[in-house]
């Protein structure tokens, strides 16, 4: 009986050195993902640039005052009509201004593009440039995207969030905030929310509204939203990315 006592210890010794080893950190590795993904980061944004750029080139000297003239419109209408962001958006030096002047008044924007392709060979190079410029963005983000996940992994020696030992729940609340002034602290740091929704998931599309409403109130805060199926699903990867350093889950 002793002997059996003792080949149960070295058995169960055995299983516990291997689990340990299986989950060290490889720090070679890591540091090597993390190097690459600066680099990713680097690329995608001289990307952006280069896309805000050529948005920047394209609606050169097209103002507010074109669009009202090209829409029949008195001086100052549009401006009265349309929110302080609309005006802020002008002049359009970037892809995102342009973006939030189609969101907020869309016949504005249509008319600004019109106005400011009417140089046919201006707007044939921006095409060119926004083409090759979105299909490297595209190519880098994925890859980022990958690198990301390989880098959360390897942080946790091999193992994936989603097949991780459960962790005793913690208060994630920084000492001397009150949960009354929660809502408040939430608004002023940069927070990462994700919701996953069960046998609801048929609302996924009003919490994704929900989502967007949310980013235009509390610019640093982001909410994720994913469903039951997407954890065994084609979207595991970008679930395991977003609740790899979520604050809220």
């Amino acid at each position: 009986s002793e002997n059996i006592v003792l080949e149960e210890e070295e058995e169960e010794e055995s299983i516990s050195t291997t689990r340990k080893t299986s989950n060290t950190i490889d720090e070679e590795k890591v540091a090597d993902l993390t190097k690459k993904k600066e680099e990713l980061k680097q690329k995608q944004m001289e990307m952006q640039r280069a896309i805000d750029t050529a948005y920047e080139s394209l609606f050169e000297g097209v103002s507010m005052a074109d669009a009202e003239e090209e829409m029949g419109k008195e001086e100052n209408e549009l401006t009265a009509d349309v929110s302080d962001a609309f005006v802020e958006d002008f002049p359009i030096t970037t892809e995102k201004k342009f973006k939030n002047v189609c969101e907020i008044n869309p016949k504005v924007g249509e008319t600004l593009l019109k106005i400011a392709s009417e140089d046919g060979k201006k707007y044939l190079q921006f095409q060119k440039v926004i083409h090759a410029s979105k299909g490297t963005l595209a190519r880098v983000s994925n890859e980022l995207e990958a690198n990301e996940l390989a880098l959360s992994t390897a942080a946790r020696g091999g193992r994936g969030f989603l097949s991780r030992p459960e962790e005793h729940e913690q208060d994630t609340i920084e000492e001397g905030i009150s949960i009354d002034d929660e809502a408040l602290y939430l608004s002023s740091k940069k927070t990462k929310i994700v919701l996953i929704s069960g046998f609801e998931s048929f609302n996924v599309r009003l919490y994704k509204k929900v989502s967007r409403n949310l980013k235009k109130r509390y610019p640093s805060i982001t909410l994720y939203v994913f469903s039951d199926r997407d954890i065994t699903g084609k979207r595991r990867n970008e679930l395991e990315r977003a609740l790899d350093d979520a604050d809220v889950f």
